[in-house]
């Protein structure tokens, strides 16, 4: 009995010192390559190459169905490969290879063209130097138009269109419109108001014996705005144009207003334009009175900062159609592919007031002289119908389902006009 207990004895301390002493096995450290579709445009994509636990720098090949495409030295576990001369509307596969890992095979579906074959029904409304700067809307038979409009002696801020018709609705209006659905819809100018379903409420002040009475300091001594964008009523950016010692972007939070960036301006500077596609993804354009006009900004979450990678004529305007392709134009269009500007090859003279749309494929830039083109994805369309020689501006567009709507001042000078086409 007692030479069993001294064997179990010294088993149970052999084990324990093992366990102690001797090194368990070593799980191997996985190593791999990963490659994802980044982005697509009819004639282009972009994949994403990610390296695992590989030491670089490494030999990637890059197969696009079933072919080399590139043959590059990986100095980075990430990077962005870049495929052009694609056609519209083709499926291409793609796989990354090094030595004996091979990514998964993945697809990338090229973006088709769209029409640029449209109808336009003009609509001129009225007097006294009306003039309409932005139009926005849910559906093709809810769209208003915000700007100056004077009928019959009387001021309006707000035109609603119901599909058939365009109707004075408010006083509220401004330089821009933008909204989230029918019952929540923003304007500003020279004040802020919000739409509730009901009513257009200001924001920024009240009247109190025929005297403006700030409701929220910073968005009532930030106005006029020229630009309105955001992700909801509670995360909205206003782009202020007034021209003083210093301009900013205001951030409404649903209940106060802060200033999240400040310009300098030395009197000659003020905000054109803000579009976005997420909180880590804003873009706004900036202009001057005197000298070159092609300030470009980016905030990517953290940080505001202005982009000097290229430089434009004018750029009055900006447009996201996705998170990693951003359009602006002025006197030309550049687009800005990921980390790279390329220029468009914008066929029209006349500056661009607005560049809006769907998508990277269909989106439209209207601007001086009655100008209005279209991007289809390959090519641009310049509606030669609507140009008009004896002066007038288109200063907003919006599209939606089968309609485009632009919106501006017409060529008498006078009167407020609005363009509606119809694709076919």
């Amino acid at each position: 009995m007692m030479k069993i207990s001294l064997l179990f004895l010294v088993t149970v301390i052999l084990i324990t010192f093992l366990q102690f002493n001797c090194k368990s096995p070593t799980t191997p450290i996985s190593k791999g390559l990963s490659l994802k579709v980044a982005d697509v445009s009819c004639t282009e994509a972009w994949l994403s190459l990610n390296a695992s636990n590989i030491s670089l720098p490494v030999n990637v090949t890059i197969n696009k169905n079933d072919s080399l495409l590139f043959n590059i030295t990986l100095t980075s576990s990430d990077t962005i490969i870049y495929d052009n001369n694609l056609s519209p509307n083709k499926t291409y596969t793609y796989q990354a290879e090094s030595g004996n890992l091979k990514s998964v095979t993945v697809t990338a579906n090229t973006l088709d063209t769209t029409s640029h074959d449209y109808t336009w029904q003009k609509y001129v409304i009225g007097e006294f130097q009306s003039t309409l700067y932005d139009v926005w809307g849910t559906d093709e038979n809810n769209v208003y138009a915000a700007g100056h409009i004077q009928l019959n002696g009387n001021p309006y801020g707000m035109l609603h269109y119901d599909g058939s018709q365009w109707q004075p609705v408010s006083n509220a209006g401004g330089y821009a419109i933008y909204g989230f659905n029918k019952n929540d819809i923003w304007t500003a100018g020279g004040g802020v108001f919000h739409f509730d379903g009901i009513a257009w409420n200001q924001v920024d002040s009240k009247i109190v014996n025929s005297q403006a009475i700030p409701l929220d300091s910073i968005l009532f001594y930030n106005t006029p705005y020229k630009a309105i964008w955001g992700m909801s009523s509670s995360d909205l950016y206003l782009a202020s144009a007034r021209v003083r010692e210093t301009v900013n972007i205001i951030h409404w939070n649903g209940s106060k207003a802060s200033i999240v960036y400040t310009q300098a301006s030395q009197n000659d500077f003020g905000f054109n334009d803000i579009n976005g596609t997420s909180d880590n993804n804003i873009w706004a354009t900036g202009g001057k009175n005197n000298g070159p006009a092609y300030l470009v900004f980016h905030y990517d979450g953290s940080l505001w900062q202005q982009d000097n990678s290229f430089a434009l004529d004018v750029s009055t305007t900006v447009f996201t159609p996705t998170s990693d392709q951003t359009i602006i134009g002025g006197a030309e269009v550049a687009i800005k592919k990921f980390d790279k500007w390329y220029n468009m090859n914008y066929p029209i003279d006349y500056v661009i007031g607005k560049i809006r749309g769907e998508s990277i494929n269909d989106f439209f830039a209207v601007g001086d002289w009655g100008t209005v083109a279209h991007y289809n994805g390959l090519t641009w369309h310049y509606y030669s119908e609507l140009y008009t020689p004896s002066g007038g501006a288109n200063h907003g567009v919006f599209e939606i389902g089968n309609k485009v709507f632009v919106v501006g001042r017409n060529a008498d000078g006078i009167s407020a006009k609005i363009l509606i086409g119809t694709k076919q």
